[in-house]
């Protein structure tokens, strides 16, 4: 990966805190950069705007609640619904992350009768073990 810089000298400075947090470039002074705030109305080469997430994951028998957008804001959190019939197991929510991607969905959305992920099914048989366990102590006790 290459990277380049063109700051001016002494730059950037966000000069006196002042939210210098867009830069221009000065093409008298061979193209140097130099930051600026960002409500300066001056005309643009390129522009970005903030980082954002487009659609979030699909999940199998599930929908995103609410209305649908096209962007979503960093730490907007989208809520999952299963479809009707199914159970929801784990968190039904994810979240933007700063660099544009979604979290990975937890929520996972179950059939009636169907047998859970191997996750689940190991935390039910490891907590029915652990009570069975203190019953037989009692017993013996």
């Amino acid at each position: 990966m290459q990277e380049f810089e063109n700051w001016r000298p002494n730059q950037p400075d966000n000069y006196f805190n002042s939210w210098e947090d867009c830069v221009v470039m000065i093409w008298h002074e061979n193209g140097q950069w130099n930051d600026v705030p960002c409500n300066y109305h001056l005309p643009f080469t390129c522009k970005s705007g903030p980082v954002m997430c487009h659609s979030p994951p699909e999940v199998d028998n599930a929908r995103p609640m609410g209305s649908r957008r096209d962007r979503y804001a960093v730490n907007s959190i989208v809520r999952y619904q299963c479809d009707a019939g199914f159970t929801q197991r784990h968190p039904p929510v994810v979240r933007c992350l700063p660099d544009g991607r979604w979290e990975e969905p937890q929520v996972e959305c179950i059939e009636p009768g169907a047998t859970p992920s191997n996750r689940l099914h190991k935390r039910s048989i490891r907590r029915r073990s652990k009570a069975t366990n203190s019953r037989s102590w009692r017993k013996l006790l």
